[in-house]
């Protein structure tokens, strides 16, 4: 859980007890932490995360699902402006957002494999595959892409297996 405070509107102050108390301490990465509420990052933004596993817990268990679904949307849309792919897919999985999740996993795993990631490559692959809709090209192509990437991992007996996968949801076996 993180949240992004511009200090202009709750002021330098509040932030500063917050942080003296020890509820919550900077994030080292935004793209990192599970969800948000977001406010339009500025230069005078503050992304926090709660210090204490617990209090992250609690908060979490206040929040109804419709809010919880509509702040992960918040936090994907941010996280695929700023390129993180594979996050913000996870993200709008979460909201229920399963088209866009599908284009954002297929988008990160076409990276990781350009980058020869491949056992990265092929688990976006493997999510894109689930995402994408019962019976489609998609969802047969990217799922042929995972096995694609495990044989250039070097596991040949599960891209056997995934390409065997792959086939019958193609019914070309």
């Amino acid at each position: 859980t993180s949240l992004a405070l511009d200090v202009a509107e709750v002021g330098p102050k509040w932030v500063e007890t917050l942080m003296d108390e020890r509820l919550v301490r900077p994030a080292a990465n935004p793209a990192d932490v599970s969800i948000s509420e977001v406010a339009t990052a500025t230069d005078s933004a503050y992304w926090l995360s709660p210090a204490d596993p617990v209090v992250r817990t609690v908060v979490m268990e206040q929040i109804d699902p419709e809010t919880e679904r509509y702040l992960h949307q918040r936090w994907a849309e941010c996280l695929a402006r700023i390129g993180e792919l594979a996050a913000a897919s996870w993200h709008f999985r979460q909201s229920g957002v399963d088209g866009r999740a599908h284009e954002l996993a297929y988008e990160a795993a076409q990276d990781a494999f350009q980058k020869n990631a491949y056992d990265r490559a092929a688990s976006l692959f493997g999510l894109a595959s689930e995402l994408a809709p019962e019976g489609s090209r998609s969802r047969w192509q990217c799922a042929a892409w995972k096995a694609e990437a495990l044989a250039a991992a070097g596991d040949s007996e599960a891209a056997a297996r995934t390409f065997e996968e792959a086939a019958e949801v193609a019914g070309t076996r």
